[in-house]
């Protein structure tokens, strides 16, 4: 949810880039955003070079194996095409809590909190507050609900050996991989940090909340017509 239009970024970004010789009433300053770190874990009885790895090495372009990827707004763990429900071990900093049956289960951050997540059920969470955005997809649970975890948890998703199907990590929606069973993946809040370029006039009409209600029409309702009521109470 930027705070700036397209439209207006070449003024916008003049008046960044004039920043030292900028008129009072323009005021802007460097935020931090928290990013996603993702790290894979292979399958421990396999020896060979697993998909997982092949893939990371072919994005990389080159033989570099790659273990460690970021994200800004999801890392999202799917069954892709299989009929059968995702069979996920799931644990908090190194102790298990339960098994994922569900479509799949979306890791947030509170940027990435107004996509995908919003649309499987999850909470809006503002970007100035840390934590991980934890949104189960269509769970065989009812109560299998969203969760927010402290920015300091570690967060582990492995494939379980009875399985009936693999498991796809999407990553930012650009980068995608398939997990066998065995494999999985560690995500926690990167100590990489996002910079972006935000209003700091506290007056400013475009804040986050603006945003939510004009983009996302939040909390937004139509007015019905009284004439339309009354020809309702005729029928």
């Amino acid at each position: 949810m930027g705070q700036f239009e397209v439209r207006n970024f070449q003024d916008v970004l003049s008046s960044v880039i004039h920043l030292p010789s900028m008129s009072p009433e323009h005021s802007y300053s460097i935020d931090t955003r928290a990013r996603l770190e993702c790290t894979l874990i292979n399958n421990p009885n396999d020896a060979s070079p697993t998909k997982l790895k092949k893939n990371f090495a072919s994005r990389s372009g080159s033989n570099v194996l790659i273990e460690r990827i970021q994200a800004m707004n999801d890392i999202v763990l799917d069954r892709g095409s299989a009929q059968a429900l995702t069979n996920i071990e799931f644990s908090i900093n190194g102790k298990y809590v339960t098994n994922i049956l569900a479509d799949g289960i979306i890791v947030a951050t509170p940027c990435g909190s107004t996509a995908y997540s919003m649309a499987a059920g999850g909470s809006l969470i503002h970007p100035a507050v840390s934590g991980l955005l934890f949104t189960p997809i269509c769970p065989f649970s009812l109560s299998f609900r969203p969760l927010v975890f402290p920015e300091d948890a570690q967060l582990t998703f492995k494939v379980s050996l009875e399985a009936r199907c693999s498991v796809f990590v999407s990553v930012d929606g650009h980068t995608r991989f398939e997990m066998q069973r065995g494999e999985g993946v560690d995500i926690n809040v990167s100590k990489y940090l996002a910079s972006y370029v935000v209003n700091s006039d506290p007056h400013a009409v475009s804040s986050w909340y603006n945003s939510v209600k004009t983009l996302l029409n939040w909390n937004g309702k139509t007015m019905k017509r009284s004439d339309s009521m009354n020809d309702v109470n005729q029928l």
